[in-house]
């Protein structure tokens, strides 16, 4: 998986086509944080990091922060 592959500082940002809801309760298994935010005709844009990683965090928060909050 690409999460397993996340290096100090960084994040991945998945645009999905609809609210991921199974993949939010596995990232947090595995200690991932997330942020979700409204994509073009009802898609979603969803920030991922590790959750010990303040920097990937703010940086996550930052690219996410053009988007508007998700919300259903």
């Amino acid at each position: 998986e690409a999460t397993q592959e996340l290096k100090a500082g960084k994040f991945l940002h998945l645009h999905h086509r609809r609210y991921p809801r199974l993949l939010f309760e596995r990232l947090e298994k595995m200690g991932f944080e997330h942020d979700t935010r409204s994509g073009p005709d009802d898609s979603c844009k969803v920030f991922i990091w590790r959750g010990d990683d303040n920097e990937a965090r703010q940086r996550a928060l930052e690219s996410a922060s053009e988007y508007q909050v998700w919300s259903e």
